[in-house]
């Protein structure tokens, strides 16, 4: 072997020595140990209220802890399904499978645990969840909202259901562990500040998961039926529209109804974000347009 073959052979080797060195490290030293916080939300029913709507009309967390109606227009979520999780989104992991989040899953977790995994990522063991939860959005959740969430989760019908567990990846998995930090509860925003409010709902609903951060949209999306689009522009779409306008686009939708022949259907949950006050519709029309 030339000297020069000898020199790259033994780089190779040293760079791989020197992966497998890190990979060992990052999986020996994460998950972060993040504490468990003591916390009781109680059952206050405003509280409640206020957490079944962050869940079902903002997060919309049953598009993977429920099941979708794919016969009606927009997929709402199936009555007697919600929180028992099972399903996967329409642009993420085949194998990342929504948990079951109803007192039948949660009963023996805490409230400072079920804020841990909302907000970091990690389940009540101290394993990674799969990066499919949003955690990394949810940890911008303030306070008052996560107990009100978590408030709502205590309230639903337990149900009886065991989805898949998840399959990760290598990539996946090490990334899982990398990811959870610690929850730091965001500075309160001015409350006159409409378009403060309305970034602050746009971030909770995760409108960039299928707009994109430029909120021009362009992402493909696959439907259960195969059916393929694509996200629409946001910012073009309140540039020709007003305020009034761009609320009664949503509370038209409401009501769920049949597909009309021929109509292609689309991922975008209507009917829950029509349940959307019209405060709150109109703060997030005000961002979009200071985001033109």
């Amino acid at each position: 072997m030339s000297k020069f073959l000898k020199w790259i052979a033994i780089l190779a080797f040293s760079v791989v020595m020197l992966l497998g060195v890190l990979l060992i490290v990052l999986w020996a030293k994460f998950p972060r140990d993040i504490p468990v916080q003591q916390l009781s939300v109680g059952s206050d029913p405003q509280h409640v209220e206020r957490g079944r709507y962050l869940v079902e009309n903002v997060a919309f967390c049953w598009d993977c802890h429920g099941r979708r109606d794919w016969d009606l227009y927009s997929g709402p979520a199936i009555k007697g399904t919600e929180g028992q999780g099972g399903s996967t989104t329409l642009f993420g992991d085949d194998g990342a499978f929504g948990r079951n989040i109803t007192p039948f899953a949660l009963g023996d977790w805490t409230d400072g645990e079920i804020k841990r995994a909302i907000t970091t990522g990690i389940a009540q063991d101290g394993q990674p969840i799969h990066p499919q939860m949003p955690y990394f959005t949810f940890r911008h959740m303030k306070e008052t909202d996560l107990s009100a969430v978590i408030a709502y989760l205590r309230s639903l019908p337990p149900i009886a259901h065991e989805p898949p567990p998840s399959e990760m990846s290598f990539l996946i998995k090490l990334v899982a562990r990398v990811m959870p930090k610690p929850y730091v509860a965001p500075e309160p925003s001015a409350t006159n500040d409409a378009v403060a409010r309305g970034a602050y709902l746009v971030r909770l609903a995760e409108c960039r998961a299928c707009h994109l951060p430029s909120f021009r949209g362009g992402f493909p999306l696959t439907l259960p039926n195969g059916s393929q689009l694509k996200s629409g522009d946001l910012l073009a779409h309140v540039s020709q529209t007003d305020r009034d306008s761009f609320i009664d686009s949503f509370k038209s939708k409401l009501e769920p109804r049949p597909l009309r022949v021929g109509e292609t259907n689309t991922p975008m949950p209507w009917q829950h974000y029509a349940g959307l006050t019209e405060s709150d519709l109109g703060d997030i029309y005000e961002f979009l347009r200071s985001r033109e």
